[in-house]
């Protein structure tokens, strides 16, 4: 960000700036009000983090959701470890009950009532079952360390914390509206850790904010989210797969999603072939309501069935119990999403509920973690407890088969190969953590009428343009034949305009000069017209996500017929349909 970009922009956010100065002037920055980081047009909150540095004024950092884990600090209330399998099973069968007992309002149905209802579609917990028994539920006599259950969660904004909160609705996800303490994720890890003392219980949140379960055809992103040391893996990303629609100009979402969700379910049947056990479970939250679409997910309930991963259903524990004329005020006594103070009632701020939300979530889970602990140990212990817990609804008697590796991909392996991104990039950039002002080790992309900033302060930086005819240059890429670009960019329902994606022709004339930190292009020559390959930023879900455009070199490549070479990609915007429509580069990877 540079005085001379927020001085343009001056019409955009010109308050946001007057407030910046005066705060700086008066010495009043601790009594901000977070209500001044709302949106304040095309760049005016990243122009008073700007301005409030300029005159020496602490600001907030910009940038991407940080990773967070939970662990238990003080384990003085904890119980001794047990000396038996027997006991141990006979303590989780106690524990199961008490987290069955009562109600958590008068216009939701009981607790056990929600609790049987919440697993829709038990899978296979074999993996689960197994981790457990190795490192939770040893006999007390076992003087080894405690070891740790690793536990990670990916999901959305929602999933990372983002509550009551959303811009649109005038109520910036900053400050207080961004609480990961308060996420399913943290509650999660403080019921269920007091069950399991023979082990330390970490749950590691990572979450990645407008994102949807095809981040994981990325691969990069996919490397950072999924860990092979996780015993059990919660993927929550049904907020955001399903606000979108089925299909998209001409694009099928649905397959976009099934596809990302298939690669995530084969890296953990790769961890188990390499003798890690690791559980998956796909968490169901939304849509926010209880219709006749509760317990039909088109979009995951088909891959996670086809893989035996068990489902917990939120909405199932909700609606099912509940009859049709009070299921609606059943799911407003769950979704607490109003907007402007946590746990606000109402439906505003739809996609970000707030801590009671979460809370309701993190029973459903630690009962399912609780329930399989207790399963285990019963069937080691044998006898009665074994043959209760052998037909036990959430135990070995309804799950399917374990999936393998071997089992064939549901969705079509050619589709999978057009969708996913480069296994082992050659050149990678990534301007959504912290690329933008720094080198990063790379070349810099050579921007004329781009800027590298985040419009607020609750969004990843990326290079954004509103200037038609701007043009993004990438040189010195390495690139093969046979490989891929992916370009990562906005998509939104409103002031997004289209990019076209092309080599730039080496064969021209192709200088530049570089000017007060920017840079000219002189002589840019593009490929014709049927060698360029165009991006639309706009799409008709009311939302604003990240997309990855997966684009086969042999598209931009032409004639050229080398295994490897070293290229310049460049990316030219062709404005849009309203006026100051933008376009957004969050990164850029080649193979």
């Amino acid at each position: 960000m540079s005085l001379q970009r927020c001085l343009f922009d001056f019409r955009q956010g010109w308050y946001s700036m007057a407030i910046a100065l005066a705060v700086a002037k008066l010495g009043l920055v601790s009594f901000l009000p977070e209500s001044i980081f709302l949106d304040t047009g095309f760049s005016g909150s990243s122009c008073l983090a700007f301005f409030l540095s300029f005159f020496g004024v602490p600001t907030l950092r910009v940038c991407c959701m940080p990773t967070r884990t939970f662990r238990t600090t003080n384990r003085a209330a904890f119980p001794p470890a047990d000396h038996t399998h027997c006991a141990a099973a006979a303590r989780l069968n106690a524990a199961v009950r008490d987290l069955s007992l009562g109600h958590e309002s008068d216009a939701l149905p009981p607790w056990h009532k929600m609790l049987a209802a919440s697993l829709a579609d038990p899978g296979n917990c074999t993996s689960l079952r197994a981790a457990l028994l190795s490192k939770c539920l040893r006999p007390g006599g076992d003087s080894s360390p405690r070891e740790t259950l690793n536990i990670g969660v990916v999901g959305g904004s929602m999933t990372g914390g983002l509550m009551n909160c959303h811009a649109a609705s005038g109520v910036l996800c900053a400050g207080k509206f961004s609480a990961p303490d308060l996420t399913w994720s943290a509650q999660l890890q403080s019921i269920i850790a007091p069950f399991l003392p023979a082990c330390e219980v970490h749950v590691n949140l990572r979450p990645t904010a407008a994102a949807r379960i095809d981040v994981m055809l990325i691969s990069q992103q996919r490397n950072a989210l999924l860990k092979p040391n996780d015993d059990l893996l919660i993927e929550d990303y049904t907020v955001n797969d399903n606000k979108a629609p089925p299909s998209v100009a001409g694009v099928d979402s649905r397959a976009r999603l099934r596809a990302g969700m298939e690669v995530l379910l084969r890296e953990a049947l790769l961890g188990q072939a390499s003798s890690k056990q690791q559980q998956v479970i796909h968490l169901d939250v939304f849509p926010p309501q209880c219709d006749e679409r509760v317990g039909r997910d088109e979009t995951h309930g088909p891959i996670a069935r086809h893989y035996a991963v068990p489902i917990v259903s939120l909405r199932r524990a909700v609606c099912e119990n509940v009859a049709r004329p009070a299921a609606q005020a059943a799911w407003n006594a769950t979704w607490y999403a109003g907007c402007g103070t946590l746990d606000a009632a109402g439906s505003r701020c739809g996609v970000h509920p707030g801590p009671r939300t979460h809370r309701i979530i993190a029973r459903l889970l630690a009962f399912y973690i609780v329930k399989q602990a207790a399963i285990a140990t019963a069937l080691e212990c044998g006898g009665t407890a074994g043959s209760v817990a052998r037909v036990d609804p959430f135990g070995p008697v309804n799950e399917a088969p374990a999936a393998h590796l071997a089992v064939a991909p549901f969705v079509s392996q050619q589709v999978l190969d057009s969708l996913q991104s480069c296994f082992v990039p050659l050149s990678y950039y990534d301007f959504s953590k912290a690329c933008c002002e720094t080198s990063c080790g790379k070349e810099q992309p050579l921007a004329r009428n781009w800027t590298c900033y985040s419009e607020r302060p609750d969004k990843p930086p990326g290079f954004i343009t509103s200037t038609a005819g701007a043009t993004l240059a990438f040189p010195r890429l390495k690139m093969s034949f046979g490989g891929k670009v992916v370009i990562s960019f906005l998509r939104s329902y409103e002031r997004m305009g289209s990019v076209r994606v092309a080599l730039l022709d080496q064969s021209s004339e192709f200088r530049i000069k570089r000017v007060d930190q920017g840079f000219l292009h002189q002589g840019l020559s593009w490929f014709d017209a049927s060698d360029a390959v165009t991006l639309d930023g706009t799409w008709d879900s009311h939302t604003s996500q990240v997309q990855a455009a997966v684009i086969d070199n042999k598209k931009l490549w032409g004639n050229v017929s080398e295994r490897q070479n070293t290229r310049t990609l460049g990316i030219r915007f062709d404005g849009g349909l309203e006026a100051a429509s933008k376009f957004k580069v969050l990164s850029v990877e080649t193979c």
